[in-house]
């Protein structure tokens, strides 16, 4: 069974505005049908683009990635998982932003590897979520 990587907002943010380009070599080592972002990383893209001109660039780039990649829906699992994450989050006081967390238990739901630049936040939840740092990964 090939293993899912799903892109997190910061690594789409990354691909689109080629601000390490080095990571679009990486992007493209993987079959489309390997890749996925969470519909929420599609909200946040979208709630982004609101606040540019209709013209901007970044509009083709990201509705274009948008459209090479699946934008895979949220569903009850992943809600099940979102809400014992959040839960225990809270609880232990150590909790991280309230999309991040949905995007974690959506990837967590899914059983994907999520792509993030952001590990200091979802190494939280190591080692229940499989997280992979292109930008890490990749010289400048």
């Amino acid at each position: 069974m090939t293993s899912i990587l799903m892109l997190d907002t910061d690594i789409v943010s990354y691909l689109v505005k080629e601000r390490r380009p080095s990571i679009r070599p990486k992007f493209l080592e993987y079959d489309q049908a390997e890749l996925c972002v969470s519909a929420v990383t599609k909200s946040e893209l979208l709630y982004g683009l609101r606040n540019l001109e209709s013209t901007h660039d970044l509009h083709l780039k990201v509705r274009r990635l948008l459209g090479d990649i699946e934008v895979a829906p949220w569903d009850g699992d992943a809600a099940e998982v979102h809400a014992s994450m959040r839960h225990h989050l809270i609880s232990t006081g150590r909790t991280i932003g309230e999309m991040d967390m949905m995007i974690a238990a959506h990837a967590m739901s899914l059983g994907a590897t999520l792509v993030t630049n952001n590990t200091r936040h979802f190494a939280r939840l190591s080692p229940s979520l499989m997280i992979e740092n292109w930008v890490a990964d990749t010289p400048g």
